[in-house]
């Protein structure tokens, strides 16, 4: 590289050197804004994290009432059939096959509680599906919170100067590769 193309480079570079150290803060609107965004988060967690407790009650009160009305509907049926099942019954006159009678429909009436457990049962695994909370998004609320968090704080002159001399080198680099590229090219 001959002298003139580094004495250009170092006449551009001192101005941008200089503003960066002669800077040595970040603006506060941006400050505020990172502060704020935090905050924010912050406030969005709590929010959900209440919202989440409503409807939790909520839906458990739902299924309460559900459950409640799936019950006596249940129960209704198994009464009205067994009933239905013994006026049958007694319109039998023979005592035996009475009492036979009577023995199928108290066997009867204990498949009708059996199918009744397993429809409640069924009813109860549906609401649990359907019921069943969204997903916890306080981890990455948190995540966002500790980046805003840390956009928030000011940088000092040497990390400011560390940063742009990186910067330099990598564009210096990037010249450097392109320039040897260019010269192998025909």
């Amino acid at each position: 590289m001959n002298i003139r193309h580094r004495f250009w480079i170092l006449l551009a570079a001192a101005p941008l050197l200089g503003a960066m150290a002669g800077c040595g803060s970040t603006p506060q609107a941006a400050l505020d804004q990172a502060n704020h965004g935090a905050a924010l988060t912050a406030a969005l967690d709590a929010e959900l994290k209440a919202l989440r407790t409503a409807q939790a009650s909520v839906a458990q009160s739902r299924l309460d009432s559900i459950r409640r009305l799936n019950t006596s509907v249940a129960q209704y049926d198994a009464e009205a059939a067994f009933d239905e099942r013994v006026q049958k019954a007694a319109n039998k006159p023979a005592h035996a096959q009475l009492y036979k009678t009577l023995q199928e429909l108290g066997d009867s009436r204990a498949k009708d509680e059996e199918a009744l457990l397993a429809a409640l049962a069924q009813a109860d695994a549906d609401y649990a599906k359907l019921l069943a909370p969204a997903p916890d998004p306080s981890g990455q609320l948190q995540a966002t919170r500790q980046a805003l968090m840390a956009l928030s704080e000011q940088l000092s002159v040497k990390e400011r100067l560390a940063l742009t001399a990186g910067f330099a080198k990598t564009v210096r680099k990037a010249v450097k590769d392109q320039k040897e590229e260019q010269g192998s090219t025909p």
